[in-house]
């Protein structure tokens, strides 16, 4: 069985958080082979903060972070039985 999934993350400007943050909407799009759309949105929010080390480095040694995306509040918007 072949299923496209597709993702976007879109900004909305109109819901600033903060100085220079907005809060991110993700939609996640699936296909299946009946064609039937499916739709689910959610928001994204910042998660956990983690290290990034250089290749083969330690994990103290990293100079570099990263913050994870989270995505919260999913909702179906169309296709498929509810």
């Amino acid at each position: 069985m072949k299923v496209e999934i597709r993702v976007s993350i879109v900004p909305r400007l109109d819901e600033q958080r903060g100085d220079d943050h907005h809060e991110l909407r993700t939609a996640l799009t699936a296909t299946p082979p009946e064609g039937d759309e499916l739709v689910w949105e959610g928001r994204t929010e910042h998660g956990r903060t983690l290290p990034v080390p250089e290749c083969r480095q330690p994990l103290s040694a990293a100079k570099k972070s990263s913050t994870e995306q989270r995505v919260v509040g999913m909702r179906r918007l169309a296709g498929g039985a509810r």
